[in-house]
């Protein structure tokens, strides 16, 4: 009952891929003392190499958080630089960072304040976090961090999200600034609580029992209000979106050419969503490109892809969750999937709302996951752009769990469970 072993049942590989379309992995199936970051080439040998010289890192760690009476080891990683350089911690709401290539382990902030929403720029040059609910900035080859936005108070967050957000439109994510793919903007959420309602509940899980205060909007009562900034690094200066009337403001992506981004925005209701794009230099000139419309609620996704010349987008339009392609200017280029099935994330959590795999735009083609066969499994499956041919790749009858990924010459199955069984 208290061994390792019932923890270890559903343990698996760790896995994250790297810009050079090799794999980062760690057997979380080993006891703490055995793992160790690993890397493979699929496209190659398919070996595993050992990235880390686990006993000076395991003294690193020790010396980076202060500790002396324990013994500790290295995990996995919140996140990895998109070279595969570095390896992104979070301990006891400080940051630290793991040089992959010179084998050391460096604590980057040491506060009496909390840390979180940390994650590398695209360039991996720089880490993001958040600190009394305003953004700053590491840069990590001069170690100097900058503060980029300054009107953060209790009920007043930058780049970090309010309990309803975070419990109900990014499914348990704290999920409150996204980067410009050139690394030099940011666009964030600026929300306002201050009117929410408070509950007050009690922890019972320390010694002596803690009173605990949060904001929660009850049924009919005030939600935050949220709005979206730009802001340029070098400047500071805040570009504010200008979106009219909304009740949530539910998902930022920025578009290929980092001139724009697209927002989703949802009425109260849910009942409507409004797919935007937004001008980067003004935060103005805002683009509807269609409403998603449903008597019942739309549901949110983040299947949403961004091409040369169009967009790939998940619908429930016709009843069942599927994928279309549209211009950039909202009109309906073709139907990619369909058929009385949806499609389905393979990830087990129910918030996981993103089903497409790759896109290779070179061969028009979509890889993405469905539950066609049945509402128990989840396969692989591979579709032309034009909607015109389906074919199945996976071949088990199997729950099948696969990571996104930018090239499509191999694809990393890391997680696997027999749903069928013959009953006698």
């Amino acid at each position: 009952m208290y061994s390792d072993q019932g923890r270890l049942v559903g343990s698996v590989y760790k896995s994250a891929w790297i810009d050079d379309n090799t794999l980062y992995l760690m057997d979380m199936r080993k006891p703490k003392e055995q793992r160790t970051l690993l890397k493979m080439d699929p496209m190659n040998s398919g070996v595993f190499i050992q990235l880390i010289d686990n006993e000076k890192i395991a003294k690193d760690i020790l010396s980076a958080v202060g500790r002396t009476d324990t013994t500790m080891y290295l995990e996995w990683p919140s996140s990895f630089s998109s070279s595969g350089e570095f390896g992104l911690y979070m301990f006891e709401d400080d940051i630290y960072l793991l040089d992959i290539k010179n084998q050391d382990y460096m604590r980057i902030t040491r506060t009496k304040n909390v840390e979180k929403a940390a994650r590398f720029s695209p360039d991996g040059k720089k880490i993001s976090f958040v600190r009394e609910n305003d953004i700053y900035i590491y840069d990590i080859d001069t170690k100097r961090e900058k503060r980029i936005t300054f009107t953060g108070t209790d009920t007043n967050l930058n780049g970090t999200v309010s309990w309803v957000y975070w419990e109900e439109i990014f499914g348990r994510r704290d999920i409150g600034y996204w980067w410009s793919d050139d690394s030099e903007a940011l666009a964030f959420l600026n929300t306002d609580e201050s009117e929410v309602t408070k509950m007050h509940y009690v922890d019972w899980k320390p010694a002596e029992p803690e009173l605990i205060t949060q904001r929660y909007p009850k049924a009919g009562t005030k939600n935050p209000e949220v709005k979206l900034g730009i802001i340029e690094l070098e400047s500071t200066k805040i570009k504010w979106v200008e979106l009219g009337q909304y009740e949530y403001l539910c998902r930022v992506k920025w578009l290929p050419d980092n001139r724009r981004l697209s927002v989703q925005t949802m009425n109260r209701a849910q009942t409507e969503l409004d797919l935007f794009f937004v001008d980067r230099a003004t935060g103005k000139n805002v683009k509807k490109i269609f409403t998603e419309k449903d008597k019942g609620w739309v549901n949110i996704t983040d299947d949403l892809y961004f091409l040369k010349n169009s967009f790939m987008w998940q619908s429930e339009r016709n009843g069942f969750a599927h994928l279309y392609q549209f211009s950039y200017d909202g009109k309906l280029i073709s139907q990619v999937t369909d058929g009385e099935w949806a499609l389905r994330s393979s990830g087990g959590t129910f918030w996981t709302r993103q089903s497409v795999v790759h896109i290779d735009e070179k061969s028009r083609k979509v890889y993405y996951t469905s539950m066609k066969e049945s509402s128990v499994e989840r396969h692989l499956y591979r579709s032309s752009f034009d909607g015109k041919s389906m074919e199945k790749i996976s071949d088990h009858q199997v729950f099948i769990r696969y990571t996104l990924v930018k090239v499509v010459t191999c694809i990393w199955i890391y997680f696997r469970i027999e749903i069928r069984r013959q009953l006698n």
